[in-house]
């Protein structure tokens, strides 16, 4: 069971790490042209 639970929670962090980058960098390009 130890090594089942170990696969699920590398996998479930690295998917929301990947998605926060690109969600981050849209609110920034968005803000910054309101900016301009």
């Amino acid at each position: 069971s130890p090594r089942i639970s170990t696969p699920q929670t590398n996998t479930v962090p690295l998917k929301p790490l990947i998605s926060t980058p690109p969600v981050s960098s849209q609110p920034k390009v968005t803000t910054s042209g309101i900016s301009k």
